[in-house]
C-alpha cells in the first residue's frame, strides 16, 4: 500500500511539474504577443497599414495556440486532481475553486462580471488586438 502511493505521489509531482510547463509556456506566448504586436503596431504607423492586417492574423494565431496549451493545462490539472484524490491531497481542488468562485454569482452580477473577466483577460487581450488592427487597417 505504501509503495502504491509512493508511487502515486512520484507520479502527482510529475504532473504537478507539467502543470508549471505548460503555464510557463502560456505566459511566453502572451509576452510574445504583446512585445510582437507593439513592435507591429508601431511599424504600422510607420510604414503600412497593411502591417495592421498581420497583427489580426499574429493575434489569432496566438490565440490558438492559448486555447490549445490551455486545453493540455486543464486536462493535465484535471489528472492531478484524480491522482490527489487517492492520495488525500486537495491543492490542484482548491486552486481551481479559487479560480472559478465567480461562477457562484448570478450571470450579469458584478461579481460574476468581474471573476469572469479576470479569468479570461487574456482572450480579450487577444480580440482586443485584433479588432485594433482590423480598425486602424480600415481608417
Amino acid at each position: 500500500m505504501d509503495k502504491d502511493i509512493n508511487k502515486r505521489f512520484e507520479e502527482w509531482k510529475v504532473v504537478r511539474a507539467t502543470i508549471v510547463e505548460f503555464d510557463h509556456i502560456l505566459s511566453n506566448i502572451r509576452s510574445l504577443d504583446v512585445t510582437a504586436t507593439t513592435i507591429l503596431l508601431g511599424a504600422g504607423f510607420q510604414y503600412s497599414n497593411f502591417i495592421f492586417i498581420i497583427v489580426i492574423i499574429f493575434n489569432l494565431a496566438f490565440l490558438l495556440l492559448e486555447i490549445h496549451y490551455h486545453k493540455y493545462l486543464n486536462t493535465v490539472a484535471l489528472y492531478a486532481q484524480e491522482i490527489e484524490d487517492e492520495i488525500g491531497f486537495e491543492l490542484t481542488k482548491r486552486m481551481s475553486l479559487s479560480r472559478n468562485k465567480y461562477k457562484e454569482h448570478k450571470k450579469l452580477s458584478i461579481g460574476y462580471l468581474k471573476g469572469y473577466f479576470i479569468a479570461n483577460v487574456y482572450y480579450l487581450i487577444y480580440w482586443g488586438f485584433m479588432i485594433l488592427g482590423l480598425y486602424l487597417f480600415l481608417r
